[in-house]
This record gives structure tokens, sequence and C-alpha cells, in this order.
């Protein structure tokens, strides 16, 4: 990975959204690739994958960060229950983990 600087991504954003969206993407692919374990890359790919269909159904901005926000919180607290011991199970039945497809 490269040196990051965040003055250029934050000039990225304002001027180019679209070629911003594709640097993250390629930034996080290059990350995850990095992962040791390949099963664990393809889990975060997937993970990665799963947010950017969750937000590219949002077309209002404003929407859109808000759940980027509430994505990364709760993300956040998983984390930190993990460095207490506490790793949470996830519920395979949940809403959250299902998608919805249109019937035919």
């Amino acid at each position: 990975m490269t040196d990051f600087n965040f003055d250029t991504w934050v000039n990225l954003y304002r001027t180019d959204p679209v070629e911003f969206d594709r640097q993250r993407n390629l930034l996080l692919e290059e990350a995850a690739k990095d992962c040791s374990d390949p099963e664990k890359a393809q889990q975060i790919l997937a993970h990665i994958n799963g947010i950017n269909f969750r937000l590219s159904r949002i077309k209002n901005p404003i929407a859109r960060y808000n759940q980027t926000v509430a994505i990364f919180w709760k993300q956040f607290e998983v984390f930190q229950e993990s460095l207490k011991g506490n790793v949470p199970k996830l519920n395979s039945l949940s809403s959250e983990n299902v998608v919805d497809f249109k019937k035919r």
C-alpha cells in the first residue's frame, strides 16, 4: 500500500466522487488481498461487496452518509466486544443478513 494522504483523498472526493469510490475500492481490495489467510481475504472482500451493495441502493447523499456511519459504528461495537474476548455470534436469520431478491 502506498503512503496515505488524507488531503489527497478529500480533494479527490470533492472533485470526482466516482473516481474516489473506484480508488477506495481498489485500496480496500489491495488490503484484503494482503491478508495471509486466503479464506479470510475472501470473507473480507465479500463483506466489502455487501456494504457497497447496501450503499449503492441509497441515492440520497445524506441518507447514504447516515447509513455509512451506522455501518461503521455497528462494526466498531463488534470490534470492541472482540477486544474484550466476547466474539458476538451472528444470527444467520437476521434481516440484516438476508438479501431480498425481486420475484420473477
